[in-house]
């Protein structure tokens, strides 16, 4: 414990060479819980590592209390888990925005798949729309032709943000593969 100290104090005064001990002893860590957690062969795996050394840096030099704070792994190890937590977050939000114009895209796309003309292909999606469970086209209704969002919609059908995002991403799966059957 006193050697975190030692390390802390150094790093909060500005020594590079402190800052390279810390690294050293925690990268392997650090390296090794994102890689069990995100997967190493993950796009983002070096830049969750990287935000996370520049995290535990700027905490250290910022924030941390030496005499109040548990110990310096315990801290790394929370400070890494909270970057992985925003990845995933930033994750899901990246997903739902590429859910939102998910539906925009079956309306306007002509491809290969999809042989229709655009009023046809309209005329077959509400046909298509009408044939999914209720449960599934109130979330399509309330959410493409009433404006809803996710929050707004987990509201109004009484059911958790995230329970609504699954139900509205089925519904469009759906949605997708009934169609490119026609």
């Amino acid at each position: 414990m006193d050697s975190e100290r030692e390390l802390i104090k150094r790093i909060q005064n500005g020594d590079p060479h402190a800052k390279k001990e810390l690294v050293d002893r925690f990268l392997p860590r650090v390296r090794k819980l994102v890689e069990i957690r995100v997967g190493r062969d993950n796009d983002q795996f070096d830049d969750i590592v990287h935000d996370t050394i520049v995290a535990i840096f700027e905490s250290i030099e910022r924030t941390y209390e030496i005499d109040k704070s548990a110990s310096l792994g315990s801290y790394v190890y929370g400070i890494t888990n909270n970057k992985i937590r925003d990845y995933y977050r930033d994750s899901k939000k990246e997903a739902e925005l590429y859910q939102d114009i998910a539906l925009d895209s079956l309306i306007s796309a002509t491809n290969a798949e999809i042989t229709l003309e655009r009023e046809e292909f309209q005329k077959q999606l509400k046909k298509e729309i009408s044939k999914l469970k209720e449960k599934y086209r109130i979330v399509l209704y309330l959410r493409y032709y009433e404006g809803l969002t996710i929050s707004q919609l987990s509201e109004k059908i009484k059911l958790p943000p995230k329970r609504v995002s699954e139900r509205l991403h089925y519904a469009l799966m759906l949605l997708k593969k009934n169609l490119q059957k026609k």
